[in-house]
């Protein structure tokens, strides 16, 4: 087969979400998969980002730029195209194949601006209509397009994200060490993700405030990501609640020291509103981190058993899982190890295995009609 892999979204230096689907996926198919032909393939727009651009250096693998429609010359040279982020070029003649990672804008209307929803229902129509395979993270994601969209069960195949190798328990000193370069001095809860209305740290930042004073009064809320949509009640509910010098936002925080920032955590705090998969989750159990998810969206079907898993539209409950954390060491020992052994199911060569699987039924199946 020759296979083209959109690559656009890791021109970027700080890489998350699709950025680090699309570098593991390449990266493990290139270890497993040594007779296909790739190109990998960036948008003319991404040009100005080159200095990101990553070259998989492997005989069966060479870099092309493109753009939409495709160049003439690719359309005629690939038999099947993969999307890694939920949209479809504008023309091609190679069977298409499109990775969801979840469908928040169909979700809820308050977790991004209505010009944002508008183009996400559109591009997501057109997927439902024209791609021959959609591949979603998790069997929530699936659900959500054969409910809100229609999408025959038949044309999703669920392939379950990994997690990276370097993320594993870091002894206590150099936890600490990196801990200190990021600003972090003491105990602390930790959070990684956008700052923003749909990861619902408003209510996360009541559970913290509302601890008891033997157990916050020394520990920090360490949040780690950018700004986003709704980011500005995060920040107002800091100054609301009154825990402003107990809670700290680092910005992104480079990959390498992810691994001693979630190892030296009291707990990692990820009750979301909506997730199509949960990196984080796996990340921080992992590290041997005790996890608080949500019972809801793909939470529980990552997180297993190895997480505490809550109503995240209940700020009470968060808090009181919180609180449970902290006081009991048993609880503590039991999600760690659980944990350890829930994130131990994931990698990123199997979801590479999964996606070749995926290549070669599509090429053997009868093309989708095009629209």
């Amino acid at each position: 087969m020759k296979i083209a892999i959109d690559a656009s979204y890791l021109a970027r230096p700080d890489r998350t979400g699709v950025g680090v689907y699309t570098l593991n996926l390449l990266e493990n198919l290139a270890r497993i998969d040594k007779e296909n032909e790739y190109t990998v393939c960036y948008r003319m727009s991404r040009l100005r980002r080159w200095k990101h651009f990553v070259k998989i250096r492997q005989p069966n693998f060479r870099t092309r730029i493109i753009q939409d429609p495709w160049n003439f010359i690719l359309q005629r040279s690939v038999d099947l195209f993969h999307e890694p982020d939920a949209r479809l070029p504008g023309f091609a003649r190679a069977r298409r194949v499109v990775t969801v990672h979840d469908l928040f804008s169909l979700v809820s209307d308050e977790f991004s601006d209505p010009d944002f929803i508008k183009m996400k229902k559109a591009r997501y129509a057109k997927i439902a209509r024209s791609a021959d395979r959609i591949i979603t993270v998790s069997a929530s994601t699936r659900n959500d397009l054969v409910e809100r969209l229609g999408v025959p069960e038949s044309r999703i195949t669920v392939v379950p994200l990994g997690k990276e190798e370097i993320y594993k328990p870091v002894d206590e000193h150099e936890a600490r060490q990196v801990a200190r370069r990021h600003g972090i001095d003491g105990p602390y809860l930790f959070f990684v993700g956008n700052l923003s209305a749909r990861k619902n740290l408003v209510r996360m930042l009541e559970a913290f405030a509302a601890l008891r004073p033997a157990l916050g009064k020394d520990l920090l809320f360490v949040m780690s990501g950018s700004v986003t949509y709704g980011g500005d009640e995060v920040m107002a509910a800091i100054d609301r609640l009154g825990v402003g010098e107990r809670v700290k936002a680092v910005g992104f925080v480079p990959r390498d020291d992810l691994p001693a920032l979630y190892s030296g955590a009291e707990a990692f705090m990820f009750a979301t509103l909506y997730e199509g998969f949960g990196i984080p989750i796996l990340e921080a159990m992992a590290c041997a981190t005790p996890v608080i998810a949500s019972n809801i969206s793909s939470h529980p079907e990552v997180a297993g058993d190895g997480a505490l898993l809550v109503d995240p539209r209940d700020s009470e409950a968060i808090h009181h899982a919180l609180e449970k954390i902290l006081e009991d060491s048993s609880l503590r020992k039991g999600l760690i190890e659980k944990g350890l052994d829930q994130a131990a199911r994931f990698n990123w060569e199997e979801t590479a295995r999964q996606t070749l699987g995926v290549y070669e039924s599509v090429c053997d199946d009868p093309p989708t009609l095009r629209s």
